[in-house]
């Protein structure tokens, strides 16, 4: 195990609680919902996770962040407005 995969893990630290991780994702999507970031903003930080998501073992971390990128993915295709986006993601 890579010492950067070790530094993940350590941040996932899953005790039968919400994990740091998760925790920061959720931060992210309430940061965005309550329009503090802008949609590009957003994007840019929910990608960066989803790219680096599988190194924290993680599977609610993993599922959250993955949920916010295909909302977005269909906000971007005009699948959805901004006011649903946010909706939709204010629920997770």
């Amino acid at each position: 195990m890579s010492p950067n995969e070790k530094k993940n893990r350590a941040i996932a630290g899953n005790h039968g609680k919400k994990s740091k991780i998760e925790i920061h994702i959720r931060d992210v999507v309430a940061t965005y919902v309550d329009n503090r970031l802008s949609t590009k903003e957003f994007w840019s930080m929910i990608s960066e996770l989803a790219w680096s998501i599988k190194s924290f073992d993680d599977p609610a971390a993993e599922d959250l962040v993955y949920e916010a990128v295909i909302l977005v993915s269909e906000f971007h295709k005009n699948h959805r407005d901004e006011e649903s986006l946010k909706q939709e993601l204010g629920i997770l």
